[in-house]
């Protein structure tokens, strides 16, 4: 197939072209044959790029555009990496579509202590984080808790931090690393080859978007709760969730936290490009022992202390005491490019008991939760 020649001279021209041909005909996907997985895949090692809407691809050879057609699904192998940025590409080898990855900068350090307490506090030798940032844990040997989760950083000292709301399991051993979260950036730029996103420096690799590895090396993550395969093509709009299942739990403190204290309330997207939004809803259940008391619901961006700036946040004086509320809060906000965490938070009045409900035994009729919708 000869694409025709008002085809022929937007590409001359670096115009992008809109069109079914012009747009290549897959998504990226952690399972194989399945463009749009309909279930939750953690610990997956292989990206896949099967068919969505069309076999066809245009690629540059490195002096014009050249339309392939994708006989078989191209895969790659997840980056033996952990807890880092990578991007895909597609190129044409010898006439056959093939897929490659490029890992992004990283900021890591060797962990020589894990207290066997709670909270978990970390030692490692000039660290340089700061408090409120976020780190990837992997590696210890002993007192295995943190592995495997991101967590926000507090009380920072020169070679100390806490990990907040974790607890340790054991006595520390051996290893570990911590993998620094904020502001992950590209080794190589992004750049624009006739019209479509390729590798700056080398236009015969075209972009098809990014992921993130997660606590195992060469693993990547598309749940619910963690969407780090991030489609630049046919994106379409993908549930994100989180629910709080214990029955309920009592707080009296008038500072925010992460519901019921736990670092699990926790919505966690990688994106490549920042160029869309998310939509995010809290819906929670709360009393309190004493009337004209406040129960609150919030949603944090980056952050497990504070709401997001913008939000429509839910909050509840109670007017008679133990008379449970429905609390909801909104949000409506645009990640950065790289990591973003997305935090369910709660408040309590302060001088009364706030008393909370997850699914309050009854998860058929009631659950609490913070949900929405991005694309990817």
């Amino acid at each position: 197939m000869q694409p025709s020649t008002s085809l022929l001279h937007a590409l001359d021209f670096g115009e992008r072209i809109e069109s079914s041909v012009s747009t290549p005909g897959g998504r990226l996907s952690l399972a194989t044959g399945t463009p749009i997985p309909t279930s939750d895949l953690t610990g997956i090692s292989t990206i896949y790029y099967p068919y969505f809407h069309g076999d066809r691809i245009w690629l540059y050879d490195g002096s014009r555009l050249v339309l392939r057609t994708i006989a078989s699904e191209p895969s790659v192998a997840v980056p033996s990496t952990i807890f880092r940025g990578f991007d895909v590409w597609m190129y044409d080898n010898a006439g056959t579509p093939a897929l490659e990855t490029l890992d992004w900068n990283q900021t890591t350090a060797a962990i020589t202590n894990a207290t066997n307490a709670t909270p978990i506090v970390i030692t490692s030798n000039g660290h340089g984080l700061a408090n409120g940032n976020q780190v990837g844990i992997a590696g210890i040997v002993g007192n295995t808790a943190p592995n495997g989760k991101i967590w926000f950083v507090r009380n920072v000292a020169a070679n100390t931090f806490e990990l907040e709301n974790s607890a340790g399991n054991g006595a520390y051993v051996s290893g570990g690393n911590w993998y620094k979260m904020n502001g992950l950036t590209r080794a190589t730029a992004l750049a624009y080859q006739n019209g479509f996103l390729s590798k700056s420096g080398d236009a015969t690799r075209l972009y098809l978007g990014s992921g993130c590895t997660i606590g195992t090396s060469g693993q990547c993550d598309d749940a619910v709760g963690r969407r780090f395969l991030d489609n630049y093509y046919h994106r379409i709009r993908r549930a994100v969730r989180v629910i709080e299942p214990t029955d309920s739990w009592n707080y009296s403190t008038a500072t925010i936290r992460m519901v019921n204290g736990s670092r699990e309330n926790i919505i966690e997207v990688f994106l490549g490009v920042a160029d869309r939004t998310i939509d995010l809803r809290a819906i929670h259940h709360g009393t309190n022992t004493t009337a004209g008391q406040a129960v609150t619901t919030l949603i944090g961006v980056n952050d497990s202390t504070a709401a997001a700036p913008g939000e429509l946040m839910g909050t509840v004086n109670v007017h008679s005491a133990g008379n449970l509320m429905v609390i909801v809060a909104e949000l409506c906000h645009a990640p950065a490019i790289g990591y973003t965490a997305y935090t369910w938070l709660e408040r309590a009045g302060g001088t009364a008991t706030g008393s909370f409900r997850g699914d309050a035994g009854i998860p058929t009729f009631m659950q609490s939760g913070l949900n929405g919708v991005i694309e990817n």
